[in-house]
């Protein structure tokens, strides 16, 4: 709990301890019957009532002030992106997180031997409510066959945006994915292969291409060889051509 809560929550306790003593002393000193000690029960009475309103009021508030913080979670994910695994820094609050730290008690490496390190020098300068900043492990499998111990702890620190220092302990782990299915949804092996069809339809189109020029060049040959069997055509003699008009008739 913060410090300024635990000093209104004490001193709203406080009060409410002094006006329950005056309310004990009043009864003892001057008797239940007397009118003077009634009403002193009566306004101790009336403090309590306002220092109960004051508590609630306190609480919604706080609850308010809650609403409004940064909330930072580490997470793993192994399904956003086909066959690798990321480890996602997540901002799930209503405000921005400033000078955001990750501090493992277990190094976390990926499958290239790279420590994980979100921003320059480990520090995140902001991190805005419903972003998030993440940075590739490795191949899934790759990842986990590398670390028999997939479960990592660790703390962030990060200020609110009223510039007080905030800590969140974590736990994050990929054990639950040692078992599973490689692909427990085919919406991400469908993308992957939608992925493709650019460079397949690429390909077509340079197979059109070639055979584009074949058909050009065959269409440009054409009336050259009809040309040549025409003029073949014409020198030939003609049956009966050179016969005596006397066989003719």
């Amino acid at each position: 709990m913060h410090f300024d809560r635990r000093v209104i929550r004490g001193g709203i306790l406080l009060g409410g301890a002094v006006a329950i003593a005056v309310t004990l002393v009043a009864l003892f000193e001057e008797g239940g019957r007397s009118p003077q000690a009634w009403g002193a029960v009566a306004a101790a009475l009336a403090v309590l009532a306002a220092l109960g309103s004051a508590w609630t009021s306190q609480r919604v508030l706080e609850l308010q002030e809650d609403a409004l913080e940064p909330i930072i979670q580490v997470t793993f994910d192994f399904r956003s992106r086909y066959q690798l695994t990321q480890v996602r820094l997540v901002n799930q609050g209503a405000s921005a997180a400033y000078d955001v730290r990750v501090e493992w008690d277990r190094p976390l490496i990926t499958t290239l031997g790279k420590d994980v390190s979100f921003g320059p020098g480990g520090v995140l300068a902001v991190l805005a409510p419903k972003e998030n900043a993440s940075i590739l492990l490795g191949q899934s499998h790759a990842f986990l066959d590398g670390n028999p111990d997939a479960t990592w702890t660790g703390k962030v620190t990060y200020l609110n945006a009223s510039g007080d220092h905030r800590s969140t302990s974590f736990t994050v782990t990929g054990e639950h994915e040692r078992m599973a299915l490689v692909h427990d949804r085919e919406e991400p092996k469908t993308l992957y292969q939608l992925q493709q069809l650019p460079e397949h339809v690429e390909k077509i189109g340079s197979e059109l291409e070639s055979l584009r020029r074949v058909f050009e060049e065959a269409a440009h040959q054409a009336p050259v060889a009809q040309q040549a069997v025409a003029s073949e055509q014409i020198n030939e003699p003609i049956p009966g051509a050179a016969l005596p008009l006397s066989r003719i008739s």
